[in-house]
């Protein structure tokens, strides 16, 4: 019995029962792509890159409002 070679899923943080539900979501995007694994990782780099700017935008707007007590006058109603 050959051993597979170690996967980039695979750590010590992650168990079994993690990773299938993102095994799946990731066989789903294989066929949804019809095999096509250039495709897929586009879409993933694509995706990738859109929530990094949505979560640079909020970083610097949440930070921005909890410097100024921004949050603390809303609650008073000021």
């Amino acid at each position: 019995m050959r051993a597979s070679a170690p996967s980039i899923l695979d750590s010590n943080m992650s168990t079994e029962a993690e990773l299938e539900p993102a095994q799946a979501h990731l066989d789903a995007l294989i066929a949804k792509h019809g095999g096509n694994l250039r495709a897929v990782l586009e879409m993933l780099i694509e995706a990738n890159a859109q929530l990094q700017e949505e979560l640079d935008l909020t970083r610097a707007a949440v930070s921005s409002g909890y410097w100024r007590q921004w949050h603390r006058r809303r609650m008073q109603g000021d």
